[in-house]
């Protein structure tokens, strides 16, 4: 699948990668390296455990905020984005979804956060492909902790 820009034209290679995941109630967020050449490392990993989110669709639109949220508080300005919430992504992408709340309130901030990256690209994957961020999820949901781990 290819990668939608919203804003800005780089490179998806030239970019940080950034995969979400969430059960209904815990997230993992993976950030990814630029790609230098065959690979792509880690940089950070977040795992949480939330009581905020009532169901699978909210945890899936809490995850990306939050995710969004790090990436620019790591002073990350050119992202490409994957998840396998179709709802998520299409919401995004303006496609014809109706949505009430708190859905609506989360996609508000999201498109604020988009709005302040140099470049942003977003796509759906397969939940295959979406592994590692599923584990994180994993992790904090079995132990109901929240974590991060950087990687320097």
């Amino acid at each position: 699948m290819k990668y939608y820009y919203l804003r800005g034209t780089k490179n998806r290679y030239e970019c940080n990668l950034l995969q979400f995941k969430s059960s209904s109630s815990s997230c993992g967020i993976i950030i990814m390296s630029k790609k230098e050449g065959e690979y792509r490392t880690p940089l950070y990993e977040y795992g949480f455990y939330t009581k905020e989110t009532q169901n699978i669709n909210e945890s899936e639109f809490y995850a990306l905020f939050k995710g969004l949220e790090y990436a620019l508080e790591n002073d990350i300005y050119d992202l490409m984005v994957e998840g396998d919430s179709v709802l998520v992504i299409e919401s995004i992408l303006n496609k014809k979804i109706r949505l009430t709340k708190p859905y609506t309130d989360y996609l508000e901030k999201i498109q604020m956060y988009i709005s302040i990256f140099n470049t942003f690209g977003i796509r759906h994957i397969c939940e295959e492909r979406n592994d590692e961020a599923e584990y994180l999820a994993d992790i904090a949901f079995t132990y109901k902790k929240n974590f991060e781990t950087k990687y320097f």
